[in-house]
C-alpha cells in the first residue's frame, strides 16, 4: 500500500467540496458524507475496505490480530451513517480509511473547518514552481537594478 496516488480532492477526479464546506468546526455530519461518498467512490465492497484497514493497521503495528481490537463491517457502517452522530471515525482509523479507498476527500472536510485546504502531489509540484518562478523574477529584477548601477 506504498506509494497510494489518491484521488478525489488529490488531483485526478473533481470533487464537489462545496458540500462539506460549510462554516463550523461541527464536522461529524459533513465527514460521515464525505465518508460515505469517497467510499462508494472507491468501488470497493465494505467488507474489502475493513479488511484491508485491518490489515495495514496489523502490518503497521497499530493494533494486534486480536478480534477485540480489529475494525469490523458494523462499525464502518456506524461511521458512515448519517444518523449515527455519536459514532465517529477515530483520526487514526480515518488516515487508515483513506490510505485504503485512495481518497483524501474526508480530510478535506476536517481541514476545510480549519481554514485549511490540502493539496496533492500535483498541484505541489505547481506550488513549488510557482514558489521557484517568483524568486528567479526578483532576482532577475535585482540583478538588472544592479548592472544598471554599475553601468552595464
Amino acid at each position: 500500500m506504498d506509494n497510494i496516488n489518491f484521488q478525489s480532492n488529490f488531483g485526478q477526479t473533481p470533487v464537489q467540496l462545496s458540500l462539506w464546506e460549510e462554516p463550523g468546526l461541527n464536522i461529524v455530519p459533513r465527514l460521515k458524507s464525505a465518508m460515505r461518498e469517497a467510499l462508494k467512490a472507491s468501488g470497493l465492497s465494505k467488507e474489502k475496505v475493513v479488511s484491508d484497514m485491518n490489515d495495514l493497521a496489523i502490518a503497521e503495528g497499530l493494533i494486534s490480530t486480536s478480534q477485540k481490537q480489529k475494525i469490523t463491517v458494523p462499525m464502518l457502517e456506524k461511521w458512515v451513517a448519517p444518523s449515527a452522530l455519536a459514532h465517529v471515525i477515530s483520526f487514526l482509523n480515518l488516515v487508515i480509511f483513506c490510505k485504503v479507498i485512495r481518497n483524501g476527500t474526508p480530510f478535506q472536510v476536517a481541514a476545510t473547518a480549519l481554514g485549511l485546504e490540502l493539496i496533492g502531489s500535483e498541484e505541489k509540484k505547481l506550488l513549488q514552481w510557482a514558489r521557484a518562478e517568483t524568486k528567479k523574477q526578483k532576482f532577475a529584477k535585482e540583478a538588472r537594478k544592479l548592472a544598471q548601477e554599475v553601468g552595464l
